[in-house]
This record gives structure tokens, sequence and C-alpha cells, in this order.
């Protein structure tokens, strides 16, 4: 007499759901109480199996990079805008002379997110005319430029813009000497 196969859909379902869920193959065959050799006698035997279970360790992949960014965004989340209440605690030990005594002192602060973990998480932001004089010290465009900046932006954008198509012509040409200066007339 023959022996019932263990190959069932409900036992599938079960084997390819585990897989799914947990990440390994070990995972589904011991939920879906069967052993490695038939597990992989399976994929071997059953290429419908196979398949799914291939798709079974790509949407555990998946969602485990997608649950593990979530949690990551929390967390950031978290630190960064939610205020927390931290209790500092200092000891002091005082020697007047006679005897010595420790003072124990209390206080509660409000733990603000620290400016680097900002800058560290979305980038510092640049300075507009820190960057301006880094350009003007290269001699990527003429020091007026700097003062354009400060008076308005708009002509700024235009003259900057020129500035730096000419160089990038003069540049493509091969007209630009060493000092990569451009003139004033720009």
């Amino acid at each position: 007499m023959a022996r019932k196969s263990k190959y069932t859909p409900d036992r599938v379902k079960l084997v390819l759901d585990s897989i799914a869920e947990f990440g390994t193959d070990r995972d589904g065959y011991e939920r879906g109480g069967i052993s490695q050799d038939t597990f992989y006698a399976w994929m071997r035997i059953h290429p419908e199996f196979s398949e799914a279970v291939i798709a079974a360790r790509e949407k555990f992949q998946n969602d485990d990079i997608k649950d593990r960014k979530t949690q990551a965004r929390k967390k950031i989340d978290e630190y960064l805008f939610e205020p927390r209440i931290l209790t500092l605690v200092t000891k002091d030990t005082v020697d007047n002379g006679t005897e010595i005594t420790e003072r124990v002192s209390e206080r509660q602060v409000l733990n603000n997110c620290p400016q680097w973990v900002i800058d560290r998480t979305l980038g510092r932001p640049s300075d507009f005319e820190e960057a301006i004089t880094v350009l003007v010290e290269l001699g990527w465009v003429p020091e007026s430029i700097l003062n354009d900046a400060r008076v308005g932006a708009d002509k700024f954008k235009k003259r900057m813009r020129k500035a730096f198509d000419l160089m990038m012509e003069l540049k493509e040409d091969d007209d630009i000497e060493g000092n990569g200066e451009v003139t004033e007339d720009v």
C-alpha cells in the first residue's frame, strides 16, 4: 500500500507562508512539518513549488527591507522631533573641614536634537556666500558677482549662469590659460 503524500495544498501554503514571513527555507520546512530532504525533493519534483519558494524568499527580502527602512525612519523622527526629558543627577562631596557630606541634586532638562544630528541626517545647509567666495577664489567667477549676490539674487543668478556658461565654453575651446580667470565684462 502506497504512503499518502505530504504534498498537499494546505501544507505547501504553510511552508510558503513561513518562508515569506521568517525568511529561511528551514523555517518553512520545520513549520510545515516536513524534513529538509523532503523540502528539497519537492523543489526538484514540483517546478511550481520551486517558483513559489523563490517568490516567497523575494517577498521576505522586499518586506524586510521596507520594514527596516520604516523602523529607521521612525527612530530618526523620534530622535529628531520628539522632545524627551532627561533627569541629570550630580553628586558632590563637600569637605568643610570637620565632616564630609555628599550632596545629590537632580534636575530635568528637555533633550533637544543636537544640530550635528540634523546636519548629518539632512546634509549641512551650504552658505550661499561661502560657495560664491570659493568660486571667486578659484577664479571661476569675477569678484563683482559676490557683490551682486548681496544686492539681488535674481541678478546674481543671471550673471552667474552667464559666467559659468562662458567658462565652460572657454574650457571646451581650450582657451583658458591655466589660471582659469573670467573677465569682468561677462
